[in-house]
């Protein structure tokens, strides 16, 4: 199972960064988890996903959980649970990560560490504490997840429609840990506003588009060959995750927007 189950990549160096200026919408949304389609062993999947994003003083804090249950075509089941936690300094070049993964009820992955990368786009490293004391090179380019989720928005808003990606999202080691990703932009949907307190455009309604994502390793140099992961979604120009569609290779998950609540934001001295 791949670790990147979340809504996470990386800017690189080698683009220009975007003219326009994202600003991302503290928020808690929940997610229902279906079957996608048919395909393989897998007969059958239902879970739930769940992500909050809040701005805080010295930076933005991200909590995900992910978890799903599922049978196969030979009467067997399976089941999945990560959960993920990170902290970024407003500058983006700091994070610290916690991610753990059960299965059975049982603890199967845990990574815990902190990574940080110099403000001019260098290279950068990650410290690892958990499954061990060791670090890796994080290369020139690499960024963390809030500033990807920004840097896509930048993207979408200038126009373009392709962009590559570097990703350390801390939710593995090594190959695990860094993906190269590309990202496919579509041209802007129309979607309601992410919440009915929040100030509306003067036609209510704010852009979003759908994006699909497809993670292959650093080492690919091509990028041809079958992606680790792929992961599409609608989101909207506050960050905002409408739908997504998670594609394993082996099976895929459709995940439905149920619940969403909008966050004030941290009083800060």
């Amino acid at each position: 199972m791949p670790g990147h189950v979340l809504l996470a990549a990386a800017f690189t160096a080698s683009l220009p960064m975007g003219s326009a200026s994202a600003q991302l919408l503290p928020h808690r949304a929940f997610y229902e988890l279906s079957l996608a389609e048919r395909r393989g062993y897998v007969a059958d999947a239902r879970g739930a996903f769940a992500i909050e994003w809040q701005r805080a003083c010295d930076g933005f804090i991200s909590h995900q959980r992910l978890w799903f249950v599922g049978s196969t075509d030979e009467g067997g089941s399976f089941d999945y649970d990560v959960r993920f936690s990170t902290w970024e300094s407003a500058d983006n070049t700091q994070m610290r990560f916690v991610m753990r993964s059960f299965a059975g009820g049982r603890l199967i992955e845990e990574f815990n560490g902190r990574a940080e990368v110099p403000a001019d786009g260098g290279p950068g490293r990650a410290v690892y504490t958990e499954p061990g004391a060791f670090e890796i090179a994080l290369p020139p380019g690499t960024v963390f997840p809030s500033r990807h989720i920004e840097a896509l928005i930048e993207h979408a808003l200038d126009g373009s429609r392709v962009a590559s990606f570097d990703l350390f999202d801390g939710a593995g080691t090594g190959d695990d840990a860094l993906a190269k990703v590309t990202a496919v932009i579509g041209d802007p949907l129309v979607a309601p506003r992410a919440g009915d307190g929040e100030e509306r455009a003067a036609d209510g309604v704010t852009p979003a588009w759908p994006i699909a994502l497809a993670y292959h390793t650093l080492h690919e140099s091509d990028g041809l060959g079958t992606p680790l992961f792929e992961l599409s979604f609608d989101l909207t120009a506050e960050g905002v995750m409408r739908r997504a569609t998670l594609d394993y290779g082996d099976f895929a998950l459709d995940a439905e927007l149920d619940e969403i609540e909008m966050l004030k934001a941290v009083p800060c001295e």
